[in-house]
């Protein structure tokens, strides 16, 4: 079997979830070399080398290079760069995948050019919340309508986002199915040099540590979490939040952190995806303060290094987190009731580290992987 990965990013800089899930993808298929499957992106670096092998065996092209001028969005610029690629014969013979309906649409119209199957990581009903831009959310379900018509499958990698979609598209159910997503067992995993790790991260072997891995909007609520980590400052001195990742939220937050007087924030930004695992190991509590969420990939990792979760029940939250067992999940959208289940959660936390394990192995990559090759097997023996 030949599958064309096609995703506008670059595997070599981007660690975004779904840059980070497709190279899991071809990981795993390296180590056992059943099918033939390249990862088609775009080129961030000044390079004319337009493919290569990684230390990993992910075969990676170029289809073009990132454009350097943006007089109309990088959405929109990234579409008509597929589209004129859409009819190269390097896609021929190959099952198409792609992982967001804007990126298909070019292969569909106004002539479907093979066999495709798109990936959705999250849902067009999330896009109204985190999304203030009404033109962009109608656009967005336009197109979303169009592609979902004329694929052939449609992995959905949350249970929820999966309900959604069958009841919005009743008549297209049969394309529809729920496939987790899935962690890379090989890096996310308990580890034993925890107070190595922290000196590495200038963290002090006696900090009671919250971290959060994500994206930095609004939607996230990380305001409620800087106002949940204030009120416990006051009965944890010892109490240090780090934040990982980037986002346009970021100087709202320092401010909030400022007008607050809130001490023991750190943001560590955007890191090299090899450093999670390191950083989630010095953790005692993941928090994830969301207003929605899928199968949240950052939560399955924290698990599977052991180390327990507090969340807003959210999405699929409920399906990962099992409550009191490894985690805590808060059903009222506040800071003190999220406050007060962090602090549950710091006088149970050694005894929840030793649970976290159980429930992970149905997300493990080994586990997850062959499912999802699974659905590229049906197209392909489709008529």
């Amino acid at each position: 079997m030949k599958i064309a990965l096609i995703h506008p990013t670059d595997p070599r800089i981007d660690n975004d979830s779904i840059t980070n899930y497709l190279k899991g993808i071809l990981k795993y298929n390296s180590v056992y070399k059943e099918h033939e499957i390249i990862y088609y992106g775009i080129s961030k670096l000044d390079s004319k080398k337009k493919e290569f092998i990684d230390k990993n065996n992910i075969y990676f092209k170029q289809i073009f290079l990132q454009p350097t001028k943006r007089y109309v969005p990088l959405t929109l610029k990234y579409m008509y760069l597929l589209w004129c690629k859409r009819t190269n014969s390097q896609f021929k013979g190959k099952i198409l995948s792609f992982h967001g309906v804007e990126w298909a649409l070019p292969f569909l119209y106004p002539k479907k050019t093979g066999k495709i199957l798109l990936t959705i990581h999250g849902a067009s009903k999330f896009n109204s919340i985190a999304w203030k831009n009404i033109f962009k959310i109608y656009f967005y379900k336009w197109i979303e309508e169009l592609v979902i018509k004329r694929v052939d499958r449609i992995i959905l990698v949350s249970k929820d986002g999966y309900e959604y979609y069958v009841s919005k598209y009743p008549k297209l159910s049969y394309k529809f199915t729920f496939v987790p997503t899935f962690v890379d067992e090989q890096l996310f995993f308990p580890r034993n040099d925890t107070l190595q790790l922290r000196r590495k991260y200038n963290i002090n072997k006696r900090d009671i540590v919250l971290i959060y891995i994500g994206r930095l909007v609004f939607e996230k609520g990380l305001d409620i979490l800087l106002l949940s980590f204030k009120k416990l400052k006051n009965k944890f001195s010892k109490l240090k939040l780090i934040i990982v990742g980037g986002g346009p939220t970021r100087k709202k937050l320092k401010i909030i952190i400022k007008n607050k007087q809130i001490n023991d924030v750190v943001f560590f930004g955007l890191i090299d995806f090899i450093k999670i695992p390191e950083i989630l190991n010095c953790a005692d509590l993941f928090v994830l303060p969301s207003a929605f969420e899928g199968t949240s990939l950052a939560v399955l990792e924290a698990i599977a290094c052991g180390v327990p979760v507090i969340s807003f029940e959210v999405g699929d939250m409920n399906k990962i987190i099992d409550d009191g067992v490894n985690g805590y999940l808060v059903k009222d959208r506040n800071y003190i009731d999220f406050a007060n289940a962090i602090e549950k959660g710091i006088k149970t936390r050694n005894i929840m580290k030793g649970k976290c394990s159980a429930m992970i192995k149905k997300y493990l990559a080994s586990t997850i992987i062959p499912k999802i090759l699974e659905k590229y097997l049906e197209i392909d023996s489709s008529e």
